[in-house]
Formats: C-alpha cells, sequence, structure tokens
C-alpha cells in the first residue's frame, strides 16, 4: 500500500461565502434606538394625518400596518400583556375603515376622541414594543406580518377627478 502522507495541506472545495458570526451577531443585536425613533415619530404623522381628510386614508393603512405587526410580536411571545391594547386598536381602526367606505371608496370621517385615544395608545406602547425586539426578531415578525395584511380588507381610494368634484 502506498504511504498516506499528502504532499498538500488538506483544503476543502468549498469556502463559506459569508462570516456567519457577523450575520448571527447581527440578528441577535437590539433594533437601532435611531430605528425606533423613526419608527415612533412615523406612527406620530400618521396620527396626526388620521384627522386630515386628504392624508387619512394613507395614515390609516400605516397605523394598521403597525397594529398587525404589534399582534404579531404578541402572538410570536417577545412581548406579552399588551394584546387587549392591540384588539382595541384594531377594532377603532377598523371602526373607521367602515365608516370611510360607507360608498365603496374612501371618504374621510372624523374619527372619534375614543377611537384617537385608543390608536394613540397603540402607537405608544408599539414603540416600547419595539426598542425590545432584536433585528432578526424584528425581520421574522415583518416577514410573517405580510401574510396577516394579505387577508385584511382593502380600501379604494378615490380617484383624482372625484376629489375635484366633491
Amino acid at each position: 500500500m502506498g504511504s498516506k502522507k499528502r504532499s498538500k495541506p488538506f483544503q476543502p472545495k468549498w469556502k463559506p461565502a459569508i462570516n456567519t458570526i457577523a450575520v448571527a451577531s447581527s440578528r441577535v443585536a437590539k433594533l437601532a434606538p435611531e430605528t425606533v425613533r423613526g419608527l415612533a415619530e412615523s406612527l406620530g404623522r400618521s396620527m396626526k394625518e388620521l384627522t386630515v381628510p386628504e392624508r387619512s386614508a394613507h395614515a390609516w393603512q400605516d397605523l394598521r400596518m403597525a397594529c398587525v405587526v404589534s399582534r404579531r410580536v404578541e402572538r410570536m411571545g417577545v412581548v406579552k400583556g399588551m394584546s387587549g391594547i392591540w384588539e382595541d386598536a384594531f377594532a377603532a381602526l377598523e371602526s373607521v375603515r367602515e365608516r370611510s367606505m360607507a360608498s365603496g371608496v374612501w371618504r374621510y370621517c372624523t374619527p372619534t376622541d375614543s377611537e384617537l385615544e385608543m390608536v394613540l395608545e397603540m402607537t405608544k406602547m408599539h414603540s416600547i414594543q419595539l426598542s425590545y425586539l432584536s433585528v432578526g426578531e424584528f425581520e421574522r415578525v415583518f416577514l410573517a406580518s405580510r401574510s396577516d395584511l394579505a387577508v385584511l380588507p382593502k380600501i379604494f381610494l378615490p380617484v383624482a377627478d372625484d376629489l375635484k368634484a366633491a
């Protein structure tokens, strides 16, 4: 039999293309405070725009997205104990949608004070909830929330000509 000594050291034919340690550590890191602050400011703007006729439909969509993400975080078990807040805010947003979509397309209707209060509480708690998430958890929650959004009722915005006639 021949000798088992190698003339060259063993080299695998494949090499990892990514630094798995760096990927793992980035997925474990908390969301950056600037990111959480930016999302909170965006939700604050959406809260104000919910009372502006021209922007209310887009603000409603942003707030509903935040509510869906919050519910998904609750279901994943990362931050628990706030399901009542999410359900109340979701009911308030659904009530606004039903009134605004009575004609089949979005027509602004003023949200009640109690609806605004429930949604405002949801936006504050959502920001707190996000501060506890890691980057990897946020990515998983956000991707899972997309499937939740697909089954929710859609809104139809009026055409620009309809806005001029109204």
